[in-house]
Order: structure tokens, then C-alpha cells, then sequence
């Protein structure tokens, strides 16, 4: 939240400086920030809209000094910038490969549906099981699913059972 903040006042200081596009990317991507903070649903949304706020903002000022350097110095920082693009790809399909696969609560999720009624409400420990075990079982339903917000909402005291459960654990 201090970031937050301490991002607000720079941009609410050089306003003037700042073109419609750029002033707006920059509010788009606070409101999704603020947004997050209430939900972490909103990552989705946040994560790019700060990326084009942040690339618009400093892309005059970077531009301006990537082509004040010499030719090999814009080649060293071009070979830099592609190596670390070539890392971050390759943490990124790392990553990918070591998520679980989709019929990982395939079985749990047959179980349930044929040993429960319609409808029975599931109590799972984190809203990240909810698109694997709905993906296999329709028939149920559950307490976290697209977001714990939403059950916050609709029912606080289950919720505030749910995160005591998750605290615990």
C-alpha cells in the first residue's frame, strides 16, 4: 500500500507532464491495484494494465537515453534484455510443466458426485482446487470458488469458517 502511495504522489506531481493516454493508463491500472487489494481475483487485470501504465510512462525517458548511448552499448543492453527474456521464458514453462494436471481430483471429484446429493456443498481448503474438482464434478457445490470475496459476500459467517480452517492448517 505504501508503494501505492508513494506512486500516486509522484504521478499526482508531474501531472502536467503526463499525456491523456499515459494519465489515463495510469488511473486504469490504480483502480485495478485497488481492486486487487480487495480481491486477488483481480490479478488478471492488474499485472498488464501496470505493465502498459509503467511502459508509457517511462518509454519517452528511456527512449531518450537508449539513444543517447553508443551503437555497442545499445547492443550490450539489447543482448542483456533478450538473455533475461530467455530466463524469464524458461522459469515461466518450468513453472507451467510443474502445475498439476487437470484430472488430478478426477477420482475425488467421481467420489463425490456419486456419494453425495445434488447440490451438497463442498468445503474445499483453497479456491486454487475449485477449477480442477469443477471441471470433473458439476453436481456438487462449492464453498470457495472463483474467489473467497464472493463467499464473504454472500455468507460471512462460512467464510470466516472457511479461513479459520485455512489458517490452521
Amino acid at each position: 500500500m505504501l508503494v501505492m502511495a508513494a506512486a500516486g504522489v509522484g504521478i499526482w506531481r508531474f501531472r502536467r507532464q503526463l499525456d491523456t493516454n499515459s494519465l489515463a493508463a495510469v488511473l486504469v491500472a490504480g483502480v485495478f491495484l485497488l481492486l486487487m487489494w480487495r480481491s486477488r481475483r483481480f490479478i488478471e487485470y492488474a499485472a498488464p494494465f501496470v505493465t502498459i501504465a509503467l511502459a508509457l510512462l517511462f518509454h519517452a525517458a528511456l527512449d531518450e537515453r537508449f539513444r543517447a548511448l553508443r551503437a555497442a552499448a545499445r547492443w550490450a543492453l539489447a543482448t542483456i534484455l533478450l538473455i533475461a527474456c530467455g530466463f524469464s521464458t524458461s522459469s515461466a514453462v518450468t513453472a507451467l510443466r510443474q502445475r498439476p494436471p487437470a484430472d488430478r481430483y478426477a477420482g475425488c471429484a467421481a467420489w463425490l458426485a456419486s456419494h453425495t446429493p445434488p447440490g451438497s456443498i463442498v468445503f474445499t481448503p483453497d479456491w486454487d482446487d475449485f477449477p480442477l474438482l469443477f471441471f470433473h464434478n458439476q453436481h456438487n457445490r462449492y464453498v470457495i470458488g472463483l474467489d473467497p470475496s464472493y463467499l464473504e459476500q454472500r455468507n460471512p459467517e462460512l467464510y470466516h469458517l472457511w479461513r479459520a480452517s485455512v489458517v490452521a492448517s
